[in-house]
């Protein structure tokens, strides 16, 4: 048996497809910046909301902070003691990070 191919008539109401308009659109989109403009950190204000501190906890990351509190003590010693020039041993904490 040969295959008798199915034809259907079209109905009148159906219409053409209408044609698709693939244009830019020509007036500039609301982007607010271009995507290659720098933003300064202070124009952000999600920025403010992220504060993170990041602790080395290997044993290098340790020995360090073992190191700089025995610093710091022996500089806090020194300035409540009076031993040395007080602005120096402040300048010298300062530098190390540890609190006056």
């Amino acid at each position: 048996m040969p295959a008798v191919p199915i034809v259907f008539e079209s109905s009148e109401s159906e219409q053409p497809a209408a044609a698709l308009d693939l244009r830019l659109p020509e007036h500039p989109l609301p982007a607010g910046r271009g995507p290659m403009e720098r933003r300064s950190a202070l124009a952000d204000p999600h920025l403010n909301r992220l504060n993170l501190s990041f602790q080395d906890r290997s044993v290098g990351g340790t020995m360090q902070r073992m190191v700089k509190a025995g610093i710091c003590k022996d500089l806090r010693n020194a300035l409540t003691s009076g031993i040395g020039d007080t602005a120096v041993v402040v300048n010298t904490m300062k530098q190390h990070g540890c609190r006056v």
